[in-house]
């Protein structure tokens, strides 16, 4: 349910395929080693985020929010990758390995449609919304009736928890759209506390390559956020429900 309806590069999470640019590859232990940041600056640079924050309108909170968590390069399959392992609790680093080996994921239907050697689970958008495909099964969050229809929230983040769930939409509710909107948002605060803070830079990366490709499609000028900021956001939207109300019914004009 974002801006990138016109994008036509495939992201595929299985480490043989050649169709996934060197620039956003990604492969397990390759991020950049850097020097944690200290615990006293990063509060200080929080505390002076929230006054910024608190000026920014719902609508471009929302769309950072819509843009970052559909960046494909590096946070769509770590978040897939925490969802499964959330599931599977005793699952080895090789059996895990081993899955995302059969887990694809496709900026537009043509990719995956031209795909000769599609994988079991597939994740692909189409037309302003994503959907999951396991076993040429497909599943999203309009028809499983846990996102208002027609609205730009998480599609895909819902398309991947029902590709991880198998299409099952566990613990999130039918018609109970803001409180499956607050769930979610409180699953991407806790996958993002999980990260280690050396490789914030590089999933920071993977948003200004998100940002730029939907800004110069949409001729727009939003610019990607640190973690530090986006956790405020998500967490505004964990903790009242009026603005995960206000999310869940946003709605944009599809192509």
């Amino acid at each position: 349910m974002n801006k990138i309806n016109k994008m036509n590069k495939t992201n595929k999470i299985n480490k043989h395929s050649q169709k996934i640019t060197k620039k956003r590859k990604y492969k397990k232990n390759n991020f950049t080693k850097r020097k944690k940041t200290k615990y006293n600056k990063m509060k200080k640079f929080a505390k002076g985020k929230r006054k910024y924050y608190e000026m920014i309108n719902n609508d471009n909170k929302f769309q950072t929010i819509i843009n970052s968590v559909s960046s494909s390069g590096i946070y769509m399959p770590e978040f897939y990758k925490f969802l499964y392992k959330k599931k599977h609790q005793n699952i080895s680093e090789e059996e895990l390995d081993e899955h995302m080996n059969n887990v694809s994921i496709y900026n537009s239907r043509d990719d995956y449609k031209k795909d000769k050697e599609k994988t079991k689970v597939s994740i692909y958008f189409n037309r302003g919304h994503w959907y999951a495909s396991i076993n040429n099964n497909t599943f999203d969050s309009f028809k499983s009736k846990i996102q208002v229809p027609r609205t730009n929230s998480f599609c895909q983040s819902y398309a991947i928890y029902l590709a991880v769930n198998e299409g099952n939409i566990g613990e999130f509710q039918i018609e109970k759209y803001a409180t499956n909107i607050q769930k979610m948002a409180c699953l991407h605060l806790e996958f993002i506390n999980s990260i280690d803070e050396m490789n914030y830079d590089d999933f920071y990366n993977d948003f200004l390559e998100t940002f730029k490709e939907i800004n110069n499609i949409e001729n727009l000028n939003l610019k990607p956020v640190k973690f530090e900021t986006l956790k405020l956001y998500l967490q505004e939207i964990c903790d009242d429900i009026k603005i995960a109300n206000e999310f869940s019914t946003s709605k944009e004009d599809f192509v």
